[in-house]
């Protein structure tokens, strides 16, 4: 597990990433 985990924890923060993106984007297109 402990061998797994960095690799399962940097696919999650690339997940979160990806989605803070994409709910982020259409609010500063609406700021601009």
């Amino acid at each position: 597990m402990r061998l797994s985990y960095p690799i399962i924890e940097s696919n999650l923060k690339r997940k979160w990433a990806s989605i803070e993106i994409e709910q982020i984007l259409p609010v500063l297109l609406q700021l601009v």
